[in-house]
């Protein structure tokens, strides 16, 4: 999740105490029974991508190798891409990537090819598990870190891009369409496919500050329109389509980081598609939620900081488990695998690089 990344990076900078209390585990070394060690990576990652293939193995791409994170530059990081198997909890090196990047982000499209994208500085990339090689794709707009890409329906690829411009890539040719510009310009906002094939825009920030209004993307009509509010203004959140076609709305800052006036927001609310109205969904009173995964019961697995919590869509409630993930580890990758698993890959453990790989049984 790029804007997580991102405020991590800010977190790290000018906390650097953050994470060293006391696991809420019982487990004195800091490690849960239900996080099992499954295995290695080939190398050492932090801030690489993790995606799962629709073989049920994971594809595990770039990071930076050094163990010092605040001196971490280009030169420390890895073009290197590895497929892990979780069922046999061993890693094998896959093609390389054009050059070393970090803090991409990884989308699977329905082909089973794996895009990747991240700054200006790294052009988009293709993988193939085919034939285990990436592809440079070489004048490709629209694919930055912090736009949104949407799988739709048809298979294309919505683009929401900060600036307002939208457009669709075809994933066959590349080539892009442009279809106009949001209603109202946002960033790290959220673009979620609803049941009908529309998309759901909701939340973010732009330079006039933090946006409450949501929008809705036809592509019958190639057109946007606006629909309800959300109950709590929001940037940086998870939204995620549930079971019974309404969209979770979760976590997420307020403020800006400039003025470092930057906040949590604990509540949740739900967006019903029929309606276009915004619903509160209860607050789960943990101080961050770093990332958010529906399970295959319709529960939601939450990570805030170190320690799990499930949040029942049905309640509106969120329950710690008591579980942690461990003492003082930080930009790890987490990826939900098929049989409702929850799989955790590298970072930083206690400061230091890890090519441990965890998983989590809900």
């Amino acid at each position: 999740m790029p804007t997580k990344l991102l405020t991590l990076i800010v977190l790290f900078l000018v906390l650097p105490a953050c994470g060293s209390e006391s696991p809420t585990s019982s487990d004195p070394s800091g490690e849960s029974e239900v996080f099992k060690a499954i295995g290695t990576m080939t190398t050492t990652r932090f801030f690489h991508t993790s995606t799962l293939l629709k073989d049920g193995r994971v594809l595990i791409t770039g990071g930076f190798e050094t163990d010092r994170p605040a001196h971490s530059s280009p030169e420390f990081s890895h073009n290197t891409a590895e497929i892990f198997d979780p069922d046999k909890g061993n890693s094998t090196a896959t093609g390389n990537l054009s050059r070393g990047r970090t803090q991409d982000t990884a989308i699977l499209l329905r082909d089973g090819r794996v895009l990747i994208k991240g700054t200006d500085l790294y052009p988009p990339e293709i993988y193939d598990p085919q034939s285990g090689r990436f592809a440079v794709l070489a004048n490709v707009p629209g694919l930055t870190r912090y736009a949104p890409s949407t799988i739709l329906s048809t298979g294309s690829i919505l683009t929401t891009g900060d600036s307002g411009n939208v457009g669709i890539l075809d994933p066959d040719t590349w080539e892009f369409t442009s279809t106009g510009r949001l209603i109202t310009p946002r960033t790290n906002h959220t673009a979620t496919l609803l049941r009908d094939g529309r998309v759901l825009i909701a939340g973010g920030i732009n330079a006039a500050g933090m946006v409450k209004g949501s929008e809705i993307y036809d592509p019958v009509t190639n057109s946007f329109a606006e629909v309800g509010d959300l109950n709590d203004e929001r940037w940086g959140h998870d939204a995620m389509l549930l079971q019974d076609g309404r969209v979770l709305i979760i976590g997420g800052r307020r403020g800006k980081i400039e003025v470092e006036d930057v906040r949590n927001v604990t509540t949740a609310e739900m967006f019903d598609p029929v309606t276009g109205v915004f619903a509160p969904s209860g607050d789960t009173g943990l101080s961050s939620i770093d990332s958010a995964y529906l399970l295959p019961t319709g529960k939601v697995f939450l990570l805030s900081g170190r320690d799990v919590a499930i949040y029942d869509p049905s309640t509106g409630t969120a329950n710690r488990t008591g579980h942690s993930i461990g003492q003082n580890r930080l930009f790890y990758t987490i990826t939900p695998l098929k049989d409702g698993r929850i799989m955790v890959s590298g970072g930083l453990k206690d400061l230091l690089s890890t090519d441990e790989v965890l998983v989590y049984s809900p």
